[in-house]
């Protein structure tokens, strides 16, 4: 039997299959994974205004911090900003199947007081916001937590101040 072949060394009617369908696969996989991937923008820290001088609010606040309900420690104040002690918690699950564990994590606030760009010697501009920082046990470093949402105690802390201040 006399099999006639191409010039490629191929039998007659067959053709080799090129790679342009998993080319293009690979592509659209590729495409839709990296959609799927896209964080969404961090949250800008609340805020409010008052009709203080700077100086009077930090100051203001440093003495609300301490006192019930919020019982904040008090561990650093230096040019408008007050940094608040660790507060540690147990954090979320992790792992897989039965291997999860409880991951420890701990917060602290820190509250920004500025003036507000536009010069107005008598306004103060209020920012609150949450460090958070995870560990898988006590043999770990602390490691900021990078996905932390708006921590739930802000609130919190805001209408705590406002109510206090606005007396």
């Amino acid at each position: 039997m006399d099999v006639r072949r191409n010039h490629r060394g191929f039998v007659d009617g067959y053709t080799r299959p090129t790679g342009k369908p998993l080319l293009a696969l690979g592509l659209v996989i590729g495409l839709l994974a990296s959609c799927a991937t896209g964080k969404p923008d961090p949250q800008p820290p609340p805020n409010r205004t008052y009709t203080i001088p700077p100086t009077l609010l930090q100051k203001k606040i440093a003495a609300i911090l301490p006192q019930p309900p919020l019982n904040l420690e008090i561990q650093a104040i230096r040019d408008g900003r007050i940094v608040t002690g660790y507060e540690q918690y147990a954090g979320g699950m992790r792992g897989l199947l039965w291997w999860k564990k409880r991951w420890q994590e701990r917060v602290r606030y820190v509250i920004e007081i500025r003036q507000p760009i536009w010069y107005q010697p008598y306004k103060s501009l209020l920012f609150v916001r949450a460090e958070v920082d995870h560990r898988p046990n006590p043999n770990y470093a602390w490691q900021p937590k990078r996905s932390a949402p708006l921590h739930s105690r802000v609130p919190e802390i805001l209408g705590t101040i406002d109510s206090k201040i606005a007396r």
